[in-house]
């Protein structure tokens, strides 16, 4: 059941994040989230690519090449005992793509979605 509710909690700060575009600039911007019963679920900030693990850096830049994919946002999240992990966000002409790396540099797909 957690990690349903985080999987909608990111989705939910992926598509809020996008939405705002004065927050994309502030890389300070911190969300947390919370279950009904008021326990952490975890929280989320921006990311720099360039600060991901080098692993999924290397995996992204050779899988998922310029100019038809186009980056969109990093984000960090945190969960409840502090294990990291963090979700990429990118376009193509025809899908919005979210991949899931763990704090080793795994990459995987999270999401993909036609826009």
């Amino acid at each position: 059941m957690k990690k349903i509710l985080i999987a909608a909690a990111l989705l939910v700060s992926i598509s809020s994040f996008a939405a705002t575009t004065t927050s994309l600039n502030d890389k300070s911007n911190l969300k947390k989230y919370y279950s009904q019963e008021g326990e952490l679920i975890g929280s989320t900030r921006y990311q720099d690519f360039d600060k991901l693990p080098k692993n999924a850096i290397k995996t992204i830049t050779s899988k998922y090449t310029f100019p038809e994919y186009k980056l969109q946002e990093c984000i960090l999240f945190t969960n409840e005992i502090n294990e990291v992990s963090y979700y990429v966000s990118m376009t193509t002409e025809k899908d919005y793509l979210v991949l899931a790396i763990s704090e080793y540099g795994d990459v995987s797909f999270f999401s993909n979605t036609r826009k």
